[in-house]
């Protein structure tokens, strides 16, 4: 069952301007899942997905990250300490996304990812030398006050295009909350995955 959050007229026209163009999306949305039954909505895995990469693995799919048009990026840290970093390429020509990936450096419980020291090493140069690639673009959702931040510090470095989705969302709706969650939601049709007790202040636009 789909439902569609959208705010009757007569609250918009009584001074809630600030939710019109939200709510005429949704709406929108609805027709199009209305005119096509069979939608279905999004797996709560995404397929082509590599969760626990080996070496080989990067290896691997070095080549496909690095001629991408861009990459799509999202760090998950626990203070100064980098837990995963959720990656996929993107190419612009036919809106076509590749393989998902889950670089990870921490385990549950905090120790170290990778077997051996090599290994983290490999990871660590598999992943700066991507994020160093100025032929490639780094798509991120609030990156330019915590991704770009939190991995220079650890010594990476970004070369070409930074595509902030959280900037442009701004840019289009200066009213609207930015979080992920809502963005996704709104933009891109995603169903809720932030089943927790902030969502909800995140979706009234309180964070």
């Amino acid at each position: 069952m789909w439902v569609m959050p959208v705010m009757d007229a007569a609250t918009i026209r009584r001074g809630k301007w600030a939710h019109e163009p939200a709510t005429i999306e949704f709406l929108k949305r609805l027709k199009t899942h209305i005119d096509n039954p069979e939608f279905e909505a999004q797996p709560a895995v995404p397929e082509n997905i590599c969760l626990n990469p080996t070496i080989e693995d990067l290896q691997g799919m070095k080549e496909e990250f690095n001629a991408a048009d861009a990459v799509s990026l999202d760090i998950e840290n626990a203070g100064e300490h980098i837990i995963c970093v959720g990656l996929a390429p993107v190419n612009f020509t036919d809106d076509s996304v590749g393989i998902k990936l889950v670089l990870r450096f921490r385990s549950q419980g905090g120790d170290l990812y990778w077997q051996s020291w090599e290994e983290h090493v490999a990871a660590v140069q598999w992943l700066y030398d991507l994020l160093a690639n100025e032929d490639v673009a780094k798509i991120m959702h609030n990156g330019v006050a915590h991704d770009v931040p939190e991995l220079e510090r650890l010594g990476f470095e970004f070369n070409g295009e930074i595509i902030d989705t959280m900037v442009m969302a701004h840019a289009v709706y200066s009213e609207f909350p930015k979080g992920l969650q809502f963005c996704a939601t709104l933009y891109c049709g995603a169903p809720v995955w932030k089943a927790m007790l902030d969502a909800k202040d995140e979706l009234d636009g309180k964070s």
